[in-house]
């Protein structure tokens, strides 16, 4: 019985919230711009990584291989 009251409410208050939607304001064309700017700008953030771990990828598998300085090279 409980949960049958639970369970109206519960489908009440969804009824609710659906039926209270308000439709979102007009954006004016300067916050259009906004918008278009944000996302030219975080397409350009997300390329700059994808490109850094590229490059990053390319350069440590070229080995990691490390010599030592001939004896020269100290003056020795």
């Amino acid at each position: 019985m409980q949960e049958k009251c639970i369970h109206k409410l519960y489908l009440q208050s969804w009824e609710g919230l659906k039926d209270n939607k308000k439709a979102e304001p007009e954006l004016s064309p300067q916050d259009k711009k906004g918008q278009r700017t944000a996302i030219i700008t975080g397409f350009i953030s997300v390329a700059f990584g994808v490109a850094y771990l590229l490059l990053v990828s390319l350069l440590d598998s070229r080995g990691n291989v490390l010599h030592p300085p001939p004896p020269e090279a100290f003056g020795l």
